[in-house]
């Protein structure tokens, strides 16, 4: 699920959620937002570290911090869409505070050579390539050659983007159960799931596409091969986390494993870049916690990934309803901040839904909408 956190404390109010407010795209405001950050004037510390040093490879939010230096993507391109979500973060001066538009996201043969190797190698996965193990750069350099060079998440082909492109993010959290928003959810044009996203049997609730399935090693543990998503196209976004998660991708890629559960072309794997879960956990988490959950990252990977609106459904555990929509049984939720930080995942999905930036299916869950 999500959390919140950032280089300032998060403090957030929702008003009520409303079934027919929440399907529409179209955004509340009088005019198209421009890509630019002049509203911020002199009062973003951040933002104005990250504008000074827009000419070169990176951004550099803290000057003689290395590990607070994140790689650009030369290739990135803002949204023609005239309301788009890159438009709305920058508008927001909470999240302009922490958004980066530029960030690399994705991991290929063609951005890591042996210089950004070094660089990285000091972080510990998954914010580098640190490892008890040595992960040597020959070994990388070998496994990221198995993919395709291709560092689009949302993946269109040339020409084939809409203008406009809606994005749900689908968290499997109990609160969907007995929702009826599965209809809701297939209609966007892309639809983020993670690790145990059972759908069948739950289509009323949850919907049954996937363009983009996000995990790590483990996350099919304990889902059956007939409930793993095998959409046409899918993207499968991967978040490296040990030296395991390297070998369990090579051979998914490869095929050479009979006993993995996952079939998927190395063409539509999507490795995330060191800097990029680095960036999530350093300038919008801000947390003690071991790393963003899985469902966190699924979440800042559509945020970033070139989405125009943001519906988000099934993310921040609470109180009244069980853990998963699949529960047989009443599962409490229990916060542990030593690996996840679930409330701080909240805290954030509650500021950009706020702000206007993101939909998010609160339900009836008193803390959510306080």
């Amino acid at each position: 699920m999500v959390t919140g956190g950032t280089v300032l404390f998060i403090i957030g109010n929702n008003g009520p959620y409303k079934t027919a407010g929440f399907s529409s795209y179209a955004l509340a405001y009088p005019k198209p937002l421009q890509h630019n950050d002049s509203f911020l004037h002199n009062d973003s510390f951040l933002v104005q570290k990250a504008r000074r040093n827009d000419s070169q490879q990176f951004i550099k939010i803290a000057e003689k911090n290395p590990e607070m230096s994140f790689r650009k993507d030369p290739k990135f391109n803002f949204s023609s869409c005239p309301h788009s979500l890159q438009g709305k973060l920058q508008a927001s001066n909470w999240s302009a505070q922490y958004y980066q538009p530029s960030v690399q996201m994705v991991m290929t043969s063609a951005n890591i050579n042996n210089k950004e190797y070094e660089r990285l190698k000091k972080y510990h996965m998954p914010y580098g390539f640190f490892y008890r193990r040595k992960l040597q750069f020959k070994n990388l350099s070998k496994i990221l050659k198995l993919f395709s060079k291709d560092e689009s998440i949302l993946g269109f082909e040339k020409n084939e983007r809409p203008r406009c492109v809606s994005c749900a993010v689908v968290g499997n959290g109990g609160i969907l159960n007995g929702s009826g928003l599965g209809k809701e959810i297939d209609d966007h044009d892309m639809v983020f799931r993670v690790n145990h996203c059972v759908r069948r049997g739950h289509e009323d609730d949850v919907g049954n596409r996937t363009t983009h399935y996000v995990f790590m090693h483990r996350s099919l543990m304990h889902t059956h091969k007939s409930d793993i998503p095998t959409d046409k196209g899918i993207k499968w976004v991967f978040l490296p986390c040990e030296l395991v998660d390297y070998e369990y991708i090579t051979e998914v890629a490869k095929g050479s494993n009979p006993k993995q559960k996952l079939k998927a072309k190395a063409a539509d794997i999507r490795l995330l870049h060191p800097d990029f879960v680095r960036y999530i956990h350093k300038i919008w988490m801000r947390t003690k916690s071991f790393r963003p959950s899985t469902g966190a990252v699924m979440f800042f990977t559509a945020l970033h990934a070139g989405c125009d609106s943001l519906s988000v459904y099934g993310m921040g555990y609470n109180k009244k309803y069980t853990g998963y929509y699949y529960d047989s049984k009443f599962s409490a939720y229990r916060n542990t901040s030593a690996s996840h930080d679930f409330r701080r995942e909240v805290q954030i999905i509650k500021e950009l839904d706020q702000a206007g930036v993101i939909k998010w299916y609160k339900r009836d869950v008193p803390e959510f909408l306080s």
